[in-house]
């Protein structure tokens, strides 16, 4: 075992950690969770499109997290220059959604 091959394994293991933690973070946030499952969004799909849009955006993200823990799984059991490479801009793209949802939920608060 060399030493790439033990870099994707701490690599694949931050990923299954950060893709569970954002899979579950975005899932009990209310506002993916009304922007994913509420009847009157899901009703005017098609003739709104600002809601389209926005579930659109919603299921990215809730299932970007989860192909992100599954490239941390294929890291750990495989590796792979590409998954690598493929699954570091998704964390990155994560990351911008996460403080994206919290600086929206904190000025939906205060105002």
């Amino acid at each position: 075992m060399n030493e790439n091959e033990n870099e994707y394994r701490t690599f694949g293991v931050l990923y299954v950690t950060l893709g569970i933690f954002f899979s579950v973070y975005f899932l009990l946030n209310e506002g993916i969770r009304f922007a994913l499952f509420d009847s009157r969004i899901l009703g005017n799909l098609g003739t709104i499109g600002g809601f389209f849009l926005i579930f659109v955006i919603a299921l990215v993200i809730v299932v970007g997290s989860l192909v992100l823990a599954l490239f941390g799984l294929v890291l750990i059991v495989r590796g792979g220059v590409w998954v690598a490479r493929l699954s570091g801009v998704l964390c990155a793209f994560l990351f911008i959604c996460y403080f994206g949802v919290m600086f929206a939920f904190f000025v939906v608060i205060s105002g």
